[in-house]
Formats: structure tokens, sequence, C-alpha cells
């Protein structure tokens, strides 16, 4: 079958015609074997290697050509997407939104403390660049300036140290650096935790640390002074270690809420002198070490609020004693919960210390007639009490009989004008005898 090789692109040199018995069945034969081919052959060969050599020539040629008008539409196209790519992002809806909304949107990014504590994010790093806010300030310039320029994503930080505990580098730890003492620092670097000072943290409102590094650890024997000059720190709370104080150079004097993990450890006695303004107080019972305080009682007439949570079973005198160590005249509400054993007869701490109380709520067990009676003994020290909320799982009539008043009962509560019950029954409501609610309704004061 003949083959011909010919060009009629307008503009272009014609391409020699070349043609020949392109495989025919001679073709094929003969390139099967080594017989030569006729001499009649050999010219039409001869030909055809001539022109064709031409003909590839051209064709190359044009290839280039086609090639470099090919590339050139290429990038046209190209840049005619970009264009509508940038079109697009400049009239893309996120544009228009104002700061003030931005600010708002962002407030819903990051996590609050109940996110943070208790539920799936209970791990979260704020030094963490994968986590909000600082996710927010590397998407654009924008978003940078408005996230750093709002206080209200930055006024709290959690440090999880046993993160960078894992790195084996015990005397280095991940910080902000100070590139802009307004705000809480630009970028995220590793430094030596000495060169960590001054004002970083200039509008730093609480701060929450999670310590889990070993009792003999070499990072326990550091001091980290980077907070010791936050002016707006208010709340501190410590998690899983009870001596902060070993670490964190803080402000202590500053705090308006301080929550501990775990009272009776003696660091925490220790820097109970410090807080000279603390308003709220949150203890955790978790261990009882049994050291001895020593000394006078530490007063702490700044403390108007005080929680305290048996989070395991400690000897029956644990939060009494300190109580002993430690007393809140000024405190007007106490709240005192401690664990629902069957089997335990708590000792109720000396509430006479505290003076002005008005609102007392208990968590206890009073299933047991010797807890009642603990009870009302206890509640004989607090005439001032005006609001009692008891969070029980049956209402003893025993209980309620000792509220009731008569001249010659001892005064219970003069005083009390609610009395709240919690009831924590798991089928329902609690057990107890109308009569006797009704007759204490009924009390008047001698």
């Amino acid at each position: 079958m003949p083959c011909s090789f010919c060009g009629t692109l307008p503009g272009l040199p014609a391409i020699p015609s070349v043609t020949q018995q392109f495989r025919s069945p001679r073709l094929k034969r003969l390139l099967s074997q080594n017989e030569p081919p006729l001499e009649t052959e050999r010219s039409t060969l001869r030909e055809t290697i001539t022109t064709g050599t031409a003909a590839v020539s051209l064709l190359d040629d044009r290839i280039l050509k086609a090639q470099r008008l090919l590339d050139t539409f290429i990038n046209k196209r190209e840049q005619v997407k970009l264009c509508i790519d940038d079109a697009r992002s400049l009239l893309h809806p996120i544009r228009s939104i104002n700061d003030d909304l931005l600010r708002e949107i962002f407030l819903w990014c990051v996590y609050d403390w109940v996110d943070v504590m208790y539920h799936c994010h209970g791990n979260c790093d704020s030094l963490c660049p994968l986590e909000p806010p600082w996710t927010l300030s590397h998407v654009s310039h924008r978003w940078r300036t408005i996230s750093l320029s709002s206080p209200c994503l930055w006024t709290s930080v959690i440090l999880n140290f046993s993160i960078y505990s894992e790195l084996m580098i015990p005397y280095r730890y991940i910080m902000f650096n100070p590139s802009d003492l307004g705000h809480a620092g630009r970028q995220l670097v590793q430094m030596e935790v000495k060169s960590l000072s001054g004002n970083l943290f200039s509008r730093l409102d609480t701060l929450i640390v999670r310590i889990e590094a070993r009792r003999m650890s070499p990072a326990r024997n550091m001091k980290i002074d980077t907070f010791q000059s936050a002016s707006q720190l208010r709340c501190f709370q410590t998690i899983n270690d009870a001596d902060p104080s070993r670490i964190l150079l803080l402000p202590w004097s500053n705090l308006t809420r301080y929550k501990c993990s775990d009272a009776l450890s003696p660091n925490n006695i220790a820097i109970l002198p410090q807080l000279t303004s603390v308003k709220t107080l949150i203890f955790y019972f978790k261990s009882d070490p049994k050291t001895p305080t020593g000394g006078a009682p530490i007063v702490m007439s700044s403390v108007i609020k005080l929680n305290v949570y048996e989070l395991s079973k400690l000897p029956e005198d644990a939060i009494s004693r300190l109580f002993d160590s430690v007393t809140f005249p000024s405190a007007t509400y106490v709240n005192i919960n401690f664990k629902m054993d069957h089997d335990r007869i708590p000792r109720f701490p000396m509430l006479a210390v505290c003076g002005k109380l008005e609102t007392l709520r208990l968590r206890l067990n009073v299933s047991s007639d010797q807890n009642v009676r603990a009870l009302l003994e206890c509640l004989k020290a607090v005439d001032s009490v005006a609001h009692l909320q008891l969070c029980i799982k049956v209402v003893p009539d025993a209980l309620l009989n000792g509220f009731v008043i008569s001249p010659q009962s001892h005064h219970i509560l003069p005083n009390l004008q609610t009395l709240t019950l919690h009831l924590l029954a798991s089928t329902g409501v609690a057990d107890f005898t109308p009569a006797v609610l009704f007759r204490f309704a009924e009390r008047t004061p001698a």
C-alpha cells in the first residue's frame, strides 16, 4: 500500500511526498529473511530514504513550532484561570464580614473551660499551633491582626507540661516569643527556660497548669518566672500537682481565685499566706499526708466563697483539719462535699470561725443517726446562716426534728430563712414524713 508524507499547512513549506510499498507482502518477506531486494526495488528504497529524511526534518520543525504555539495557549489559559480565581477570591463573602463579626466567630472557635477540662479536649494545649486561637492568626494578615488585637481570645492559657516532657528535653519548654509585649505572643519557638522572663503575658487573666513531672525529675528544680509580672492574672488552677510554687513564680498576692488539686498538701498550705486578695477558694482532697502544720492557724480574711470537695475516701477528720489550720473569718458562702459512704461518720469542721457565714451548702450521707447528730452539732455553731442547702439521698425524720425549736431545745440556725433539699435518690424522690416537714415549716425562733 503506498504511503504519502505531505504537508499543506498554510505558511509552512510543503513536505516532500514519499511513495513506496509500505510493508507490502513482498517487503515483509524480505525483512523476515536475508534475501537481497531486486535492483528495481533498490532504486525505490534509495528514493524513500532521501525523500523521507527531508520529510522527517520538516515534520520535526513543524512539531516544534506547534509545541511552542500549544505552550503559549496553555500559559494564556492558566493566566485566565488565575484571573478568575483572583476575582472569586476578592468577591468571597468572608471579605465583607466586618471585624466585630469576625471576633464573635473567633470566640466560638476557642475552647471554653468546660470543653477543655471535662470533654474531649482535655489534652488541649494553648501552645499547640494546630489549635485555636493560634490557627486563626495564620490564615491571613487581616485575621492575624484581628486575633492578636482581641484580648478575649487570649485571656486564658493552658500549659500541658506532660506533652513537653515526652520530648526528653527536661530543661527546655515551648513558650511564646515576646515579639510584641502588648499581646500574648507572635509565634512559637523553643527557648531556654532561664530566658523566659519579663512581662510576656500582660493580658493574661486565667492560668491552668497541668504538671505531671516525676517528683525527682530535673524539671521540678527549675523556676519559671514567665508569669511573675502578669499584672492581670487573677485566676490560677493546678491539676495533678499540689506543688506549683516549686516551678512557677506567680503574682500570688494579685490572685482573686485559687483552685488546688490537693488541699492538705504542705506545699498548698505554704502558698495560702501569699493569697492575700483571693475571694474564691476551691480545694480538692485527694490524699492525706498527715503532716502536722504547727503554729497558729493561717487567717485568710479576703476569702468570701469557699468550696471543698472530697475526691477519695480519706480519714474522717481530713476536712476538719484543714479548718484547724486555716480560718476564713469573712467567708459568706461555704460549700463542703463529703464522700457519700454509708459506713463513714465524717468529722465536721468548726464553721464557727466563719463569723459572717450566710449560705452553707453540704453534700453528705445522713442515712445513719450518728451522721445526723454530728451534723446537728455542727449547725449549732453557725447561728449566722440564713440559707442552708443539703444534698442528701434520704431525709431522716431525726434531721427535721432537730431543726424544730422549742424553749427547752438548743438553738439551731435561729436566723435560717431558706432550707433547700437536693435529693440524690437514684429511684426518684427520697422518703420522708410530711408531718415532720410541716412541723419544721411552722417552727418559730425562741
